[in-house]
């Protein structure tokens, strides 16, 4: 959803599932990827991005983890 984004694979040959992209040139090349935000792209399967190598991006206001699966923060 967004002008240029895909949710395909990098040849574009083969389908790629259960998988978004949010946002301007946003790419999900992997099954079960999201992509977030303007020109992100995912590298492997079963990640969210929100960014790419070079143009990383913060997650800010994330609460305190509780269980050891949860995403983390820096206190």
């Amino acid at each position: 959803m967004g002008y240029e984004s895909e949710a395909k694979n990098e040849t574009g040959t083969n389908k790629v599932e259960n998988a978004i992209a949010l946002g301007n040139k946003a790419k999900a090349k992997y099954n079960n990827s999201i992509a977030v935000g303007y020109s992100s792209e995912t590298t492997r399967e079963n990640e969210v991005s929100f960014g790419r190598e070079g143009t990383e991006r913060y997650i800010a206001n994330v609460k305190a983890a509780e269980k050891d699966t949860d995403a983390v923060n820096k206190k």
